[in-house]
């Protein structure tokens, strides 16, 4: 299963609120198509954890988080699905505003629709902790796994 990465550049990216809609528990329902980009902000605490409910009705997105020091801190992209969820989720390491950044995967998209809206929004415990760094690693765990897999099956 090939992962697909997209590349942010940060020149490029809004440095204030003007041109970022405020994330809320409300279901934001927009149209996006390939070479769009669509901007969000949401005010974190250090500590609080995040978690973004997307869903993808017909286009596949990269979701990105930039901190508020203007840093791009992750870039989600599930492979090749332009429906379903892209599960998203944060443990803020500061205070301040982020900005939540959602792509077209693919620049020749089609028109199509996708949601937004923040799921859980809460401080953050030892327990979420540790299932966070989870999902955050799981790609490099995954394909070490494949990798010892692999040689199993391969050994001389």
């Amino acid at each position: 299963m090939e992962t697909k990465s997209f590349a942010f550049s940060l020149a490029t990216e809004p440095t204030d609120n003007e041109n970022s809609v405020p994330l809320t528990q409300s279901l934001i329902e927009r149209e996006m198509s390939g070479g769009q980009t669509h901007y969000y902000s949401v005010d974190l605490v250090n500590g609080q954890f995040l978690s973004l409910n997307i869903q993808q009705l017909g286009i596949d997105v990269v979701v990105g988080l930039v901190d508020p020091d203007g840093n791009k801190r992750i870039e989600i992209n599930s492979p090749d699905l332009s429906y379903g969820t892209e599960p998203f989720y944060w443990i803020a390491e500061k205070s301040g505003n982020y900005k939540i950044i959602v792509k077209a995967a693919e620049a020749s998209a089609k028109t199509a629709k996708y949601t937004i809206k923040i799921e859980d929004l809460r401080p953050s415990t030892s327990k979420i902790f540790l299932i966070w760094k989870a999902k955050k690693n799981w790609p490099k765990v995954r394909n070490s796994v494949f990798k010892i897999r692999r040689n199993l099956f391969y050994l001389p």
